[in-house]
């Protein structure tokens, strides 16, 4: 979790737990037994295994929807200890211990006493739009590390960089035998210089349409490769999306309200 959640409302709060298992469900199991230990000792109530199996039984959950997403919102209440949760997200890794590899799972709650709290559950994308666009408009490959694609970035700068530098190269070296052309009288050296000028009048050509075309290339892979996930910002009331499918291509745009 990036930690660029809202603050809690007066709705809710959040919580994150952290559970450990030789599977994710395992893993998953031991961080709501945390939660739910939690939420008891907070609730004044001695929570031991036997209540803790006893409540998962008796939970009932009932579901919220929002353009067009499901979210299971649980409830507990039992005397004396009344909560209503939402897992709004989660994050493990595969760790080795002294034990062997074991799930180690991040759980994000939101624990609320109302039972009409309005949970708020991230997204996330891993599109950037206009904000990749953008940078590599103004620097090639600049988009790409912004994405996450560290490598291809700087494959595209370094390749920039050597199609740019080969052709000033070539066209100083073309303007320098057009120069000496015009300085000798010699036939044969005549000949030698303008052939030696068209060779790098080529290699400047080839330079030039090899860097526009990476160029392009690297504008389209900006606004239309996927990179790392992350967070969806609500704030943002529009965002341009890349579509392309086996029916059709083109970009949509997503309004937030």
């Amino acid at each position: 979790m990036d930690g660029e959640f809202p603050p809690a409302s007066p709705a809710f709060e959040y919580r994150v737990e952290i559970g450990e298992g030789k599977s994710l469900k395992a893993a998953g199991e031991d961080a709501l037994n945390s939660l739910l230990l939690d939420l008891g000792n907070q609730a004044g109530v001695e929570v031991t295994s036997r209540t803790l199996s006893e409540i998962k039984r008796e939970m009932t959950s009932r579901t919220y929807d929002e353009t067009e997403r499901s979210v299971t919102t649980y409830r507990i209440n039992r005397e004396g200890f009344r909560a209503f949760f939402v897992k709004a997200g989660e994050y493990h890794e595969r760790v080795r211990t002294s034990a062997g590899y074991v799930y180690r799972l991040w759980a994000l709650y939101e624990v609320s006493d109302r039972r009409t709290f309005r949970p708020y559950i991230p997204e996330y994308t891993d599109r950037y739009g206009g904000d990749a666009f953008w940078r590599s408009a103004l620097l090639p490959g600049w988009g790409q590390m912004y994405k996450g694609s560290t490598a291809k970035g700087v494959c595209i700068i370094g390749g920039e960089v050597a199609l740019v530098g080969g052709l000033v190269a070539a066209e100083n070296l073309r303007a320098s035998y057009m120069k000496k052309i015009n300085e000798t009288h010699q036939s044969d050296a005549i000949r030698t210089y303008a052939r030696n000028a068209d060779t790098m009048k080529n290699i400047r050509n080839l330079c030039l349409t090899g860097a526009a075309a990476l160029y392009l290339y690297n504008l389209i892979d900006a606004i239309a490769a996927p990179g790392e996930k992350h967070l969806i910002r609500r704030g943002q009331p529009f965002a341009l999306y890349p579509v392309a499918n086996g029916e059709y291509a083109g970009v949509g745009l997503v309004m937030n309200f």
